[in-house]
């Protein structure tokens, strides 16, 4: 059940860092034999936004033109974490103030 918690917490952190239209959750085991999940912010901009990334003939074009440098995905990193560190202190804080 943790990982799941922990799943639904970053992603919330995912979606207020990114802003994106939504956020899908890609959770496979076909290839890796283990737990795993893929989140993948989509955009209005997202050439077939009912498709699979990887299904999207034109993902690999998209994907080259908004590459990111090391220190750009550090930045990135960085404010996720931030954002992530903030939603658990307001669940923390829920979770102390709630009624027994």
């Amino acid at each position: 059940m943790e990982f799941w918690e922990n799943l639904a917490l970053l992603g919330q952190a995912v979606f207020n860092t990114l802003k994106p239209r939504k956020l899908n959750y890609e959770i496979l085991g076909n290839t890796v034999p283990h737990v795993h999940c893929h989140l993948v912010p989509r955009y209005s901009w997202d050439p077939l936004p009912k498709r699979p990334i990887w299904e999207n003939p034109e993902y690999k074009a998209v994907e080259r033109q908004y590459c990111m440098s090391r220190n750009d995905k550090f930045e990135l990193a960085t404010r996720i974490a931030a954002e992530l560190e903030a939603i658990q202190k307001t669940v923390h804080r829920k979770g102390r103030d709630a009624p027994r």
